[in-house]
């Protein structure tokens, strides 16, 4: 199986991996089922194989229940991208929920203009 190396360059730049994977070596996670589901469900996206969509089910259902979108958390994520991929009528309520949350009335809170914020500490930590 071919598997290409990749260079990260000003040319060729790759924020978004280098970001995480230096994120992953500042702090760890304080699980691995979230992140596992999140990564099988994009490996699914991007490949189509059944094999993946079945880890990222496996996973998501050990996951803890979604709070919120973060650097530690990616339930919310798997969650959505799962449904979006499958269609599957048990993750659509979950989904339901997580965006009923987000909106007004739903429990968060809302900064003068606008800004919905999930904690006062760090308040564009959790998404």
């Amino acid at each position: 199986m071919e598997r290409p190396a990749y260079i990260l360059t000003p040319e060729r730049p790759g924020s978004d991996l280098v970001g995480e994977t230096s994120a992953a070596m500042a702090a760890g996670s304080s699980r691995d089922e979230d992140e596992l589901a999140w990564a099988a469900a994009w490996l699914y996206k991007a490949t189509g194989h059944r094999r993946y969509l079945s880890k990222a089910v496996l996973w998501l259902a050990k996951a803890p229940a979604c709070w919120a979108q973060s650097w530690d958390d990616k339930t919310c994520g798997a969650t959505i991208l799962l449904y979006q991929l499958t269609k599957d009528t048990s993750l659509k309520s979950n989904v339901e929920e997580i965006f009923q949350t987000w909106l007004p009335g739903g429990g968060i809170q809302y900064t003068p203009k606008g800004l919905a914020y999930r904690s006062r500490w760090g308040a564009l930590r959790y998404t």
